[in-house]
């Protein structure tokens, strides 16, 4: 697909803080980035829960607060991951799935431009999964591991897992 947006066939929005234009493609590259940045995120706050609910339950919020956020030992989801495997909480492919799902996160909040999916530095990183060839698509290749994972944090409860459906769009766009 050309870069020149003028070129689209489609509506075009002016950003107003950098005056860039941006096409139907650009909103569906950022939807790709809530999707993954959302999910993940909902993975990661339950892996905090689960590491709050092993403590003492008289943990006050400054402490808590202390732990989990900014600078704190627990405040990056690396820290997390980590401190839930040493503890026993998850098995290890339940971890090494968590930390790639790390680094697909990372890969979308950190890029200054749009990410799809399927871009070549994305897709580095989705065939750290075994399951990488038998996926039709990344998205699906997500959907799945999210599942997997969060039946894995929700104690083989896999209705709580379904939760994640809400993010996920029925008919993937084709690969940019």
């Amino acid at each position: 697909m050309p870069e020149d947006h003028e070129s689209e066939q489609v509506p075009v929005f002016l950003g107003k803080a950098t005056g860039k234009r941006f096409g139907a493609r650009d909103l569906f590259l950022a939807s790709h980035t809530v999707v993954v940045m959302m999910a993940i995120t909902i993975v990661e706050t339950r892996l905090k829960d689960i590491l709050l609910s092993k403590m003492r339950p008289d943990l006050s919020n400054n402490l808590s607060a202390s732990l989990f956020e900014g600078y704190g030992p627990l405040g990056s989801f690396s820290a997390r991951i980590d401190l839930a495997f040493a503890f026993g909480l998850i098995e290890p492919h339940i971890r090494a799935d968590l930390r790639t799902l790390k680094d697909i996160r990372n890969a979308f909040a950190h890029s200054a431009t749009m990410r799809h999916l399927n871009d070549k530095e994305i897709d580095h990183l989705f065939q750290k999964f075994k399951q990488y060839k038998k996926a039709k698509s990344n998205l699906e290749l997500l959907q799945i591991k999210l599942a997997e994972v969060l039946t894995a944090l929700w104690d083989g409860d896999a209705d709580q897992a379904k939760i994640m459906g809400m993010f996920f769009p029925s008919d993937p766009a084709p690969k940019p």
